[in-house]
């Protein structure tokens, strides 16, 4: 029986000894002496490397303008989007802003394709 027991404690204090040195190891790969920060170095850069996540600072609304005055023309085939003249642009984007669009692409229609 005392045998028994004496080669439990060794194979026990064995695997405490192998495990002390496999956390010892793994702590010598993970030392840096100096952290990676070339990806931080302004906020927009943070901004754009971070964790991907949808939210509406995330996107870009298609503003679409025309010449002439007091135009909201549906666009048929962009269910939703509307091309707009540049009288009616300031109302848009105050309604943009109040629901949080903070970005914009604007895209101009010619009054005449040539």
């Amino acid at each position: 029986m005392e045998c028994r027991h004496i080669c439990q404690k060794k194979a026990t204090i064995d695997s405490l000894i192998e495990l002390v040195e496999t956390l010892k190891r793994s702590e010598e790969k993970m030392e840096l002496i100096k952290r990676p920060r070339r990806l931080r170095g302004s906020a927009n850069l943070r901004k754009m490397v971070r964790e991907t996540r949808m939210d509406k600072s995330s996107l870009i609304y298609p503003l679409f303008v025309m010449e002439g005055n007091g135009i909201q023309e549906e666009i048929p085939s962009m269910e939703g989007q509307y091309r707009y003249s540049l009288d009616r642009l300031p109302y848009k984007l105050e309604q943009l802003e109040k629901a949080g669009v903070n970005s914009i692409m604007l895209f101009g229609i010619p009054a005449h394709k040539g």
